[in-house]
């Protein structure tokens, strides 16, 4: 999968335009995260249609950048994340990215994805 880095003007209307670009293409937002300084703003989202959803970006003039990620199933209890980061830790991969899609499942991007398939490969989905 793919997790799409989404640079906008940090101001009213930026996460409502870029939601309304995909949603104009069907293009379905499965994860999503954003944050802004005082001028920029980040929105990093996970699509069920990576390239339409370059597409579409590209077509409104919208810069990202597209990065491999991993998804990786996690038990809904309590020290499963700090388990999941240590094992991650341990073979000496650095976490560049991390959220949660729903309760058992996270979104994680590392500087090695290859070492990452190995270490996580009994908790991977895709």
């Amino acid at each position: 999968m793919e997790e799409f880095t989404i640079l906008v003007e940090n101001k009213p209307g930026s996460l409502a335009r870029v939601s309304e670009i995909l949603a104009k293409s069907a293009v379905n937002i499965e994860a999503i995260t954003a944050e802004g300084t005082r001028k920029d703003g980040t929105i990093k989202v996970i699509t069920n249609d990576s390239n339409t959803t370059k597409s579409a970006l590209e077509k409104a003039r919208i810069p990202f950048t597209v990065k491999e990620i991993l998804i990786v199933k996690v038990i809904n209890r309590p020290g499963e994340l700090a388990k999941l980061t240590r094992k991650i830790a341990n073979g000496r991969i650095n976490i560049e990215s991390i959220y949660m899609i729903s309760n058992e499942k996270f979104a994680v991007r590392v500087d090695d994805m290859g070492k990452a398939r190995t270490v996580l490969k009994e908790k991977l989905i895709m």
